[in-house]
């Protein structure tokens, strides 16, 4: 078997390794990612502009790791009639020469603000922040002799008795070739120029830039002296800076050599524009990057990537105009898979150009393709791959492919070109120039060496020009080189315009000038050195019809997961079938014995599935296949990336996007369901510092492309890991002074010195993440029994507000001419239900109850912290005070921090109505273990919450979303254990793929829970589908569906489908039970309640209302107790309830220990206590109140049969570009066929005629294409699995 393909990208998968682990993240661990608005703004970029687009990058582009917004070139420069790219006179600049953003575009700039707004907006929307900058000094600024900022003084520079002024650093003759009326260089062995140069980036750190592009300093425009002192400055700011350089043109891996251990991307190729010319230019120049080892190799404080230039897809503008955005890339569909196929296995920096306020579907798909972002950030060995074949396509197709032939690159065409290029004078090849005498007064310089039978390449030789004030401004060896004995043109170092990556290396002449760019000296070793870059002159050769015109390409990595990546690429003008067998992946990978193996492979683009691979990958296009889109034809200059793994894949994986998201500079709070990794499932609440910023890396790798960007710590960081410490012992914890808990020193050790969770948040986020913490309710008990003072933190200095714990001067909260104390403001009665040796209300109605909660939140806020999951506040243990407080407290917060409310024990969607305004994410189950009672009891409860409309509903600041609670997938502990991750999850894989589509339809928060340090590529892909994460962040009218029918299979499986019978849910079972369930008092059913008088002294209080023929539930009414002092704490009218007359075990509101989402909500009784916890009232209008949490008592049935334990049931939902999501589930024992039709689903959409049309359907878990369906789907769905079915419905 042979492969045959237009062009192609396979992999194999054949093992797996881990990355290293630093609390300490280098700077460019992966090749950046990002947008640069030059591509669709050229330089006209404004404010308003700019910040539109950074808030659909955040939307839309940040979750797949575009994390940098960089306003391009030019943004000091006032756009009015005569100012274009190499005008004079038309830039702002500050009273020392720098530049500052124009203040007509860049409004927030004025009074010397500069980027520092921009910044700050850009920062809130969890995005960097970048610019461009040129070389050097302006010629605006030298002409105008500004001083020079000395920024160690604050004053003008001054060195042996005088002032420096931008005249004595300037450079004028090595002015920037291409912007020449623009920038020049300026002299770094001057105090004077260095001193310029730290006054500039220095300024932007103080902006808050986190990337710099240095314009004009690399490939033929080198300055390898302002690179190397600039990136001496930026390792000295306290800000982290990513350097990058450009341009590209004529750049070589020799040269590289000598910067790429001093920046974090450099531009290896000239402009990138949207034509394939420009596209197969970068063939050549990738190659020879990727087998120098350049690829990822040691760079400013962490690595260097060579970047082949932005991805000119998407709405754009022109090179050079001034206007923006205004037409479509003129690359086709096939050419811009190749570009972003090339981009990832070169694994350059991918920095998106398109106008993202009009990103469409396609180019969408094209830039957050997972697999492309997979390859892009974490493969290696990554190389061309020279041993493929390639046939051009005829009339009649070939179908012998055997007897295809078989040929390198280099033997399609014999016709040579000889072209001028340049690279580092250490380059083993620079020598082969002489001097060759014509006549007495003209010489030749001409290239001899290396040239095989071809004519030596001369030039003319001619003595230097002199400046204007007759002074020789060279070295006496210096000369101009001319094409012609003519001597009007002279050879340019670098273009006097910027070029195209495609524009061909032959070098530039243009009218003679006394400038550096045409000056030159010939060396006693036979080196043509540039005076204007130091990089000398070199002739090469190449095939006419070979490299950027024609023939067949192949590059090739390996994966984390051992698997192999094949790109097949077809730069030819037609269809072109390329092959490429398995043994000879074995000679490039020689590691790995593919010949005693098969592998399993899948075209990634068109999504064909190969099956079992022996010998060779092949594909055949037809002339009528489209690879995305029914629409493209076109298949020219295809590329095609094939995927290849030893074990068949487990699910397709093909993703695609559409539409624009909100527009807003000042995105909302939680405007999707927050995404992230919570430590509870993995380490209970054992974790420590090191585990925790091991855990937040391995996160920032692997999941925050897919928009998992919370870290949070779980409960009881605070308390010490020593014998006789467990959640619920009294007397382990740690406190400051104020009373308020402290991260454990011994487990934290980076809060000591009253740091907190400082230094932690720093490094969180400077991976890319948000950092998270569990907090509990209200007070301690640790702290009320040492009876604290209470921080007033309005007597906290403004000038202390960011100091650490103990350097702060606030002082003890003092009301009423008294100091008040812990005593003064805890609730001991209202102890945590499930924790009461833990935590107790404080009293919010005072004062100094109000400081204390103020002072643990702005501490928070101090340490850095960016979501807060506040528990044993909500469920049976509602506390509408302390939420409604802190909620407010959040609100005047300086930094934008989520809240979470939890647990979710028996909430409904009244209870909700009177928080979800006030938090962003709220609990609705228990605690949801890997059992499968636990994924089946969440149905009920989501159903509700859905029908109510309270997905996505108002929140603080933004939105909030009902919270199924943690996925406990992979590598798990116990709950309650005291231990860390040691199993694997409990439920199987059909189990778990029914727990993330019910979060999905749901459209609930998703915090992984299992130790992403030990992420298998099952769980991993689970928890990355796109599919499920695309309806999870986007999706609309998501509800369950009831019309759906359940068969389930026996032996002989029944395939009548037609016949089988319709019923929902609640016909399967008829036996019910009742329970005692809690809700808002607002409900309209919670007033069942009355008394029955037994005899003298005793009386039931029983619930009589809607029952119909079941017998009243009753419980046994007594006398609450007294407190240890004789003190009746509540009011005369409450009592306790009893479940028997014996007056043992009182109902709790709460109950004792943590419920786990499966466990029966039916009350618990407790031996009878004085506190809150067991004390309840009945009011006049027949409702019984919770002393505790202010919620009422009902009674529900349920039937015994459903629910839980069994039946089928199905959600909804519809998607961005207008698709049906269907999920079928099956909670019963044994496979079940579930059906729906067609027509139903116009009852659930009735705004969908979908009775007039047909729909196309493919199951998502499965990869099966269902094809076109008119009438109905249906699917035979393992015991507890489900499937889930997407239709697109013209």
């Amino acid at each position: 078997m042979r492969i045959q393909l237009l062009s192609s990208l396979f992999l194999f998968s054949y093992g797996s390794y881990l990355y290293r682990v630093s609390s300490q993240p280098e700077h460019a661990s992966f090749p950046p990612r990002g947008w640069n608005s030059y591509d669709s703004f050229c330089w006209i970029l404004s404010e308003e502009d700019f910040l539109q687009s950074a808030g659909i990058i955040s939307q839309r582009l940040k979750p797949y790791g575009y994390e940098y917004a960089v306003v391009d070139y030019l943004w000091y420069r006032k756009n009015v009639p005569g100012a274009y790219p190499d005008s004079l006179g038309f830039d702002v600049i500050d009273e020392w020469g720098r530049m500052i953003p124009d203040p007509d575009r860049w409004t927030s700039s004025k009074d010397g603000k500069g980027f520092t707004e921009v910044a700050k907006k850009v920062h809130s929307m969890g995005l960097k922040f970048g610019i461009h900058v040129m070389r050097g000094l302006s010629r605006q600024a030298y002409d105008a002799n500004t001083l020079i900022l000395d920024t160690t003084t604050g004053r003008a520079y001054e060195e042996s008795g005088r002032l420096w002024r931008a005249k004595d650093i300037g450079i004028k003759e090595r002015a920037c070739a291409w912007m020449s009326h623009g920038f020049m260089s300026v002299n770094t062995k001057l105090g004077a120029g260095r001193a310029f140069l730290r006054s500039l980036y220095e300024q932007y750190a103080e902006w808050g830039v986190d990337f710099v592009k240095h314009d004009c300093v690399f490939g033929d425009d080198l300055d390898v002296e302002e690179i190397t002192f600039v990136s001496e400055v930026l390792q000295k700011l306290n800000r982290p800076i990513l350097y990058s350089l450009s341009p590209g043109t004529s750049a070589t891996p020799t040269m590289a050599k000598d910067i790429s251990g001093l920046v974090n991307m450099y531009r290896v190729t000239g402009d990138d524009w949207d034509t394939w010319g420009d596209v197969a230019a970068h063939f050549d120049v990738s190659r020879d990057f990727a087998a120098a080892n350049k690829i990822g190799a040691k760079g400013l404080l962490g690595r260097s990537w060579p970047d082949l230039d932005m991805l000119p897809l998407g709405w754009l503008t022109d090179p050079g105009s001034n206007r923006g955005p205004y037409r479509m890339s003129n690359l086709n569909l096939d050419e811009q898979k190749t570009q972003m196929t090339l981009w990832a296995m070169a694994r350059s920096p991918l920095m998106f150009g398109g106008d993202v306020r009009k990103l469409d579907e396609i180019t969408y798909s094209l830039i957050t393709n997972p697999f492309i972002l997979e390859i892009n950030s974490y493969s290696k060995n990554n190389m061309e791959f020279p041993y493929v074949t390639g046939t051009k396509g005829s009339t009649h197709k070939t179908t012998a492919h055997s007897q295809r032939s078989r040929r390198c690159l280099k033997e399609v065409g014999k016709s040579h070109a000889q072209f001028l290029d340049f690279t580092s004078c250490n380059h083993p090849k620079v020598n082969g120039w002489s001097i060759e005498a014509l006549d007495q007064d003209l010489d030749q310089i001409c290239w001899k060496e290396h040239m095989g039978s071809h004519e030596p390449l001369c030039l003319y030789k001619q003595k230097p020009l002199l400046s204007s004030d007759e002074r020789l401004i060279y070295n006496q060896g210096e000369l101009h080189l001319l094409a012609s004995d003519g001597m009007e043109f002279c050879l340019d170092a670098s273009p006097r315009k910027k070029r195209t990556s495609k524009e061909f290396k032959s070098g530039s002449f243009s009218p003679c000038r006394s400038d550096a760019n045409q000056m030159w000296e010939l060396n006693n070793n036979g080196s043509l050195i540039s005076s204007y870059s130091g990089l000398c002159a070199t002739v090469k050769s190449i095939d006419a019809n070979v490299g950027n015109s024609g023939g067949v390409r192949s590059w090739i990595a390996t994966g984390r997961k051992g698997e192999i990546y094949v790109a097949l690429f077809n730069l030819n003008s037609e269809k072109t079938v390329i092959s490429a067998t398995i043994s000879d992946l074995t000679k490039a990978l020689p590691g790995k014995n593919l010949n005693a193996t098969s592998c399993f492979g899948r075209e990634v683009w068109s999504g064909k599935d190969f099956g079992e691979i022996k010998d060779s990958i092949s594909m055949e296009w037809k002339e009528e296949v489209s690879v995305v889109s029914e629409t493209v034809n076109s298949y020219l200059w295809s590329c095609v990336h094939l995927l290849f793994s030893r074990k068949p894949p487990r699910s397709h994986r093909r993703y695609r996007h559409s539409l624009i998201g909100t527009v807003s500079s000042q995105p909302e709070h939680a405007s999707f369901p927050p995404r992230g990794w919570n430590s509870y499932d993995s380490f209970d609440w054992i974790l420590s510092e090191v585990d925790f910023l091991q855990s937040a890396e391995k996160i920032s790798q692997r999941l925050q492309p897919y928009g998992y960007e919370y870290a949070v710590v779980d409960y009881l960081w605070y308390r010490k890991n020593v014998p006789g410490a467990y959640p619920d012992s009294l007397g382990f914890d740690v406190i400051d002074e104020w009373g308020r808990l402290i991260p454990d020193p011994d487990r934290w050790p980076s809060s000591e010195d009253g740091k907190g969770f400082t230094e932690v948040a720093q490094k969180v986020q400077s991976v890319g993440l948000k950092l998270g913490i569990h907090v509990m309710r209200g007070l301690s008990r640790q702290a009320y029994d040492a009876n604290t003072p209470i921080l007033d933190t309005t007597t906290i200095l403004q000038s202390h507000k960011h100091c650490h714990h103990k350097n702060r001067l606030g002082r003890a909260y003092e009301e009423s001419g008294r100091l008040w104390r812990a005593k003064d403001i805890g609730i001991t009665e209202r102890a945590c239900g499930w924790m009461p040796h833990g935590f107790m209300s404080v009293n919010t109605k005072l004062g100094a109850g109000k400081a204390f909660l103020r002072s643990l939140y702005e501490q928070y806020a101090e340490w850095g912290v960016d979501f807060v999951k506040h528990d044993c506040v909500f469920g049976n243990d509602l506390d509408v005070d302390e939420i409604t407080f802190v909620s407010e407290v959040l609100q005047k917060l300086s930094r934008p921090i989520l809240y979470s409310v939890s647990p979710g024990v028996i909430p409904t969607p009244v209870m909700e109505k009177d928080i979800s305004g006030l938090v962003n994410m709220y609990r609705v189950t228990g605690d949801d273990w890997d059992t499968w009672g636990d994924v089946a009891a969440h149905f009920d409860v989501s159903r509700d919450f859905a029908a109510a409309n309270k997905i996505g509903a108002k929140g603080l600041l933004g939105r909030s979303w009902p919270d199924l609670d943690m996925l406990p997938v992979g590598w798990l502990t116990d709950p309650g254990s005291g231990r860390g991750p040691y199993r694997m999850s409990n439920l199987n894989l059909d189990e778990q793929k029914t727990q993330m589509t019910l979060w999905a339809m749901a459209r609930s928060p998703i915090m992984f829970g299992g130790d992403v340090r030990r992420l298998d590529e099952t769980t991993s892909s689970l928890i990355t589908n796109p599919f499920i994460l695309e309806i999870n962040s986007f999706s609309t009218n998501n509800m369950e569906f009831p019309f759906v029918t359940g068969t389930k299979v026996s032996a002989h499986k029944t395939t009548n489908h037609s016949r089988r019978s319709r019923r929902g849910l609640k016909e399967v079972g008829t036996s019910q039970t009742q329970f005692l369930g809690f809700t808002s008092c607002n409900h309209p059913k919670v007033n069942g309640w009355s008394i029955k008088a037994l005899d003298q002294d005793l009386d039931q209080i029983c619930w009589k209302e809607s029952m119909r023929s079941h017998e009243p539930l009753c419980l046994y009414k007594r006398k609450p107790l007294l407190t240890s002092d004789g003190r009746l704490i509540f009011n005369q009218g409450g009592f306790h309830l009893l479940a028997s007359d014996e007056m043992e075990f009182c109902l709790d509101a709460s109950p004792r220990k943590k419920r786990t989402s499966k466990a029966f909500n039916s009350g618990s009784f407790s031996p009878c206590r004085s506190d809150a916890n067991q004390m309840w009232e009945l009011s006049n209008n027949g409702s019984l109140i919770s002393s505790y949490s202010g919620l009422c008592a009902t009674v529900k049935s349920i039937d015994a049969n459903v629910g839980n334990s069994g039946g089928v049931r199905s959600w909804i939902a519809t998607g961005r570009k207008g698709e049906i999501y269907v999920a079928l589930f099956n909670l019963n024992s044994e496979k079940t066929v579930i059906s729906a039709t067609i027509s139903d689903l116009t009852k659930a959409f009735p705004g969908k005629n979908l009775n007039a049309t047909s729909c196309h359907g493919r199951e998502v878990w499965s990869g099966k294409d269902f094809g076109e369906i008119k009438d109905s789907i249906s699917m035979e769905v393992e015991m507890h699995g489900c499937a889930l079915f997407v239709l697109n419905c013209p």
